[in-house]
């Protein structure tokens, strides 16, 4: 399971955004599972996404894109 908290904290008139993310590592048959439900194009919820609006609404929509199934639909880098 993955978890990720995000939090925004001023400090001098700047903000800083802080990503906590845990993350475990699947068995090989998790793993195994995993692999053909995202080649089914199957995706995780993104409930465990918290944190003030609107950086969380930018993460899970990025993240999102980045799960397009075709390559060529994903953002680049330098579009992140």
């Amino acid at each position: 399971m993955a978890e990720m908290h995000i939090q925004r904290r001023s400090d001098n008139n700047a903000h800083d955004i802080s990503l906590n993310i845990l993350l475990s590592v699947p068995d090989a048959e998790t793993e195994k599972k995993i692999k053909v439900d995202v080649m089914d194009g199957q995706r995780p919820p993104l409930n465990a996404v918290t944190g003030p609006e609107p950086q969380v609404k930018f993460i899970k929509d990025c993240i999102k894109d980045c799960w397009r199934q075709s390559p060529d639909d994903r953002p680049t880098f330098a579009g992140i």
